[in-house]
């Protein structure tokens, strides 16, 4: 089901353009598409961002999809939070997959991750007061 829907989304984009894309080969993404060998899920998971869908949607575990049907991309413009910070950290060019790549975040120690949050929460603080 992946390479059939690989094939629909990229549509009229060519392979190399989609392989640059993710930052693979051509000739690996065409693997892909030819149902040779499966990506793993930090590909899978840059995949489904790319073509703004899900892991679910590119593997067909849905039943109302098709083979042909392109799902309608989520609308970013909802008031969701996850949508509304996936569609401000694409605006500053901030790669997402890799800001949300749970490895980082889990080699990550308690105490760091709350000091990043205290220097998150400073930031914003300052940009407030600057506002003011």
């Amino acid at each position: 089901m992946l390479s059939k829907r690989l094939k629909v989304l990229r549509g009229s984009k060519t392979q190399n353009e989609v392989a640059y894309a993710l930052g693979i080969s051509r000739a690996r993404y065409s693997h892909y598409e030819n149902d040779h060998v499966e990506p793993d899920i930090q590909l899978l998971i840059k995949m489904a961002n790319y073509f703004n869908t899900t892991i679910d949607d590119l593997l067909g575990n849905k039943s109302e999809l098709y083979v042909g049907e392109i799902k309608k991309p989520y609308n970013t413009t909802d008031k969701n939070p996850i949508n509304e910070i996936m569609q401000f950290l694409k605006k500053h060019d901030i790669n997402a997959v890799s800001f949300f790549d749970i490895n980082k975040w889990e080699a990550l120690k308690p105490e760091q991750i709350r000091e990043l949050e205290n220097y998150f929460n400073y930031l914003v603080q300052q940009a407030k007061e600057n506002d003011e």
